[in-house]
């Protein structure tokens, strides 16, 4: 065979297997990228039926709610937060007949103070945990303290200036806080405050869009909850319909389930840096609020296009860990947002004549 010719061909087949080998390498790249998996819609149909009608019983009518987004239960005690136009942005009342006790955590840049809450939770001593987004603090209030009037009732400290990012929330994780950011390579991550340290340890969105920085708003522009033994997290959209359930474990987080209901449909917010989106007129409305107990999901669904709203009222599902539906609940009342507690939900919901009221109802 002429030398050349041998020549030739060896560098044809070193070529392609160069050529092979980037491929690979491109393939891998993409693969193990933060971008997730190309989500499917399963409607509304399911959402239908076996629905259960709840009386409620009122447990306070006299305080004066604005616009309440979260009750958490400590104990005997209800804790909600209701901080448009109102003074203090968290609310104590008894859980056994309704009676209001305590308003706390007041507005401003002041010691114990709060320009907004992005999230509440509650850490393995009973202390109650609110970040505030806007000035980077978190806030931890013992309640015994602050009940029994005493003057230092709260700690707080602030996230560190070399964390860039903005950091949306943060929960009490054991000893750490789990934190989100919704930033590229990094969802959820975990700040340990004795070390001093921050690390991701879930970077994926699903892909509603092929824009990843729209993926990552509309995830931002919902629901997130933490189960009392700290083992699972819950993350609904608003806009849209998606409900994705995570197992925590340790300084790890995996995806159990994802539930996608109905793609959202939106318009992107001119100016904004990261971009940010509103829902269209015809986009199906999700979760407005969401609770997870250690052995269920509920979440407060809307299920309508965002321009129904007005006419239409949420409604309360029950999930199992699979996000299997096992019940559906309707009120009387508009519900703005609700807690559960074994067989009975509490909720501040709007009656007939337009004012917020807190109410218990039975969920057997």
């Amino acid at each position: 065979m002429n030398l050349e010719l041998v020549i030739r061909n060896y560098l044809e087949i070193v070529l392609r297997m160069k050529n092979s080998f980037l491929l690979l390498l491109v393939l891998v790249f993409f693969g193990c990228s933060d971008r997730g998996e190309q989500v499917e819609y399963i409607g509304l149909d399911s959402f239908s039926d076996n629905r259960i009608e709840i009386s409620g019983n009122v447990l306070n009518g006299d305080f004066v709610f604005s616009w309440p987004s979260e009750i958490i239960i400590v104990d005997s005690l209800l804790i909600i937060h209701d901080f448009h136009m109102q003074n203090y942005g968290l609310h104590i009342f008894r859980r056994s007949d309704g009676t209001f006790i305590k308003s706390f955590g007041a507005r401003g840049r002041g010691p114990g103070e709060l320009l907004s809450i992005s999230s509440l939770s509650v850490n393995d001593n009973g202390v109650l945990i609110a970040y505030d987004a806007n000035s980077r603090r978190v806030m931890k209030y013992d309640l015994h303290k602050l009940l029994n009037n005493e003057t230092y009732y709260y700690e707080e400290f602030s996230i560190p200036e070399r964390l860039s990012y903005f950091v949306s929330n943060m929960f009490s994780c054991g000893d750490n806080y789990l934190m989100t950011s919704y930033y590229e390579h990094f969802r959820y991550g975990i700040y340990n405050k004795l070390k001093d340290s921050v690390f991701s340890i879930y970077a994926q969105f699903p892909s509603f869009t092929d824009d990843e920085e729209v993926n990552r708003a509309i995830v931002e522009y919902g629901v997130l909850e933490i189960s009392p033994n700290k083992q699972y997290l819950l993350n609904a959209t608003y806009v849209g319909a998606t409900i994705e359930l995570f197992c925590l474990n340790d300084c790890s987080l995996d995806l159990k389930k994802a539930l996608h209901i109905s793609k959202p449909q939106y318009n992107e917010v001119e100016g904004t840096s990261p971009k940010w989106v509103n829902p269209t007129e015809e986009c199906i409305i999700g979760t407005e609020d969401a609770f997870i107990t250690n052995d269920a999901v509920y979440t407060l669904f809307w299920g309508v296009p965002n321009n129904a709203l007005e006419i239409s009222k949420p409604y309360i599902v029950q999930y199992d860990y699979d996000l299997s539906i096992k019940k559906i609940f309707e009120t009387r009342e508009v519900v703005g947002a609700f807690a559960v507690e074994g067989d009975c939900m509490y909720a501040v919901a709007c009656d007939d004549d337009g004012e917020y009221k807190l109410y218990t109802y039975a969920i057997e």
